[in-house]
C-alpha cells in the first residue's frame, strides 16, 4: 500500500468517527426539549419528563457498551469495512426515527438501536487504523482518532442548537411519522450520515484482520468503559 493510499483511507476512518460522534453532539442541547414535546402529549409530569430525559441519554451508550464485543469478533471474521457500513447504516436510521419520532416508545426504539449499530464505528475503526499503520505511527494515528472523536462531540452540540432555531415553520405530520424545527438536526446528521456512507462504501478498502478483537476481550471492555463514562460526562 502506497503513501497516498494510506492516508486516503485514514481520512475515510476518521471522518466516519467525527460524523458518529458529531451525531451524538447535536443530540444534547435538542434531547431536553424534543423529550418535553413528545412527553406532554402522554400527559406527563415533570418528574416523569426529567427521568426520561436522563435515560434517554444514558441509555445509548449502555448498548454500545453491551455489543462492543460482538461486533469486534464479527469484525475478525468478515473484515473491519463491512461492521463500519452496518454501523453507518444504523447511524443513518438512528437519526432519521430520532428525528420523525411522534411518541417516547419511538424515540427509545431510535436511541436503542443507534447503540447497538453505531458501537461497532468507533472500536471497529480503530481496528482498521491498527491494521493498517506500523507499530511506530501507531500512537500518532491513535491520537488523531481522539481529535476527530473529540471534534464531533464539540462542533455537534453547536450545529445541533443553531439548526433547532432554524425558522422554517416545519410541521408536519404523516402516520407515526412527524417533523417540525426539532426534525431538523437529525435530518442533516442522517443526511452526513449517508453521503460518508456512500464514500467509504465505495473507497475504503477492506483489511485482513492483522490485530484480534476476541484475544484482547478485557482490555477492549476496559477501553470501551472509559468512553462509556466520558459519553455519560458529556451528557450531563
Amino acid at each position: 500500500m502506497d503513501k497516498k493510499e494510506k492516508l486516503n483511507r485514514i481520512f475515510l476512518i476518521l471522518l466516519s468517527l467525527f460524523v458518529v460522534m458529531l451525531g451524538y453532539g447535536i443530540l444534547l442541547p435538542t434531547l431536553p426539549y424534543y423529550t418535553e414535546r413528545l412527553a406532554l402529549g402522554d400527559n406527563l409530569d415533570t418528574d416523569s419528563i426529567n427521568f426520561h430525559i436522563g435515560f434517554l441519554t444514558s441509555i445509548y451508550p449502555l448498548f454500545q457498551l453491551l455489543f462492543v464485543v460482538l461486533w469486534g469478533r464479527l469484525s475478525d471474521k468478515y473484515g473491519r469495512k463491512p461492521i463500519i457500513i452496518v454501523g453507518l447504516i444504523g447511524f443513518v436510521i438512528m437519526q432519521l426515527l430520532t428525528g420523525l419520532a411522534t411518541s417516547l416508545t419511538m424515540l427509545y426504539v431510535a436511541r436503542i438501536f443507534g447503540g447497538i449499530f453505531t458501537s461497532s464505528v468507533i472500536p471497529v475503526s480503530n481496528a482498521y487504523l491498527s491494521d493498517i499503520t506500523s507499530e511506530k505511527r501507531r500512537t500518532k494515528i491513535m491520537g488523531w482518532s481522539g481529535v476527530a472523536i473529540s471534534s464531533g462531540v464539540i462542533f455537534g452540540p453547536v450545529i445541533g442548537g443553531f439548526l433547532s432555531q432554524t425558522d422554517l415553520h416545519l410541521k408536519y405530520t404523516i402516520g407515526l411519522l412527524h417533523l417540525d424545527r426539532f426534525s431538523v438536526p437529525f435530518l442533516f446528521a442522517a443526511l452526513l450520515g449517508l453521503i460518508v456512507l456512500f464514500v467509504v462504501a465505495k473507497w475504503l478498502k477492506n483489511t485482513t484482520r492483522v490485530h484480534t478483537f476476541t484475544t484482547q476481550k478485557a482490555s477492549l471492555r476496559f477501553t470501551f468503559t472509559k468512553y462509556f463514562v466520558v459519553l455519560l460526562g458529556l451528557s450531563f
